[in-house]
């Protein structure tokens, strides 16, 4: 059985929320079997389309792997959120 390859391509922004006093983190995900055409433009317009704060967007798309179930195989796209609590001045 061979498995399909396909290139993993991710929007990351993230945004610092001064009411809960955190970073929060944001991405939007698919896989395709090209690394061409570009999807930054459109994984951003999904992540803003959720969460119209977010900035400082970072895009990847060199990375690949084999197909398993349950990967969002474009045209489907994942977008989903993380925070992280920074520890400004450590003791």
């Amino acid at each position: 059985m061979v498995l399909a390859e396909f290139y993993e391509k991710v929007v990351e922004g993230r945004w610092y929320d001064s009411r809960i006093k955190r970073t929060v983190e944001v991405f939007a995900i698919t896989y395709e079997m090209t690394r061409k055409p570009n999807r930054e433009k459109t994984l951003t317009m999904e992540i803003l389309a959720d969460f119209p704060e977010a900035g400082s967007f970072d895009y990847v798309d060199d990375i690949k792997f084999t197909y398993e179930r349950g990967m969002p195989v474009y045209p489907e796209i994942q977008v989903g959120s993380t925070n992280r609590r920074e520890i400004v001045n450590p003791t």
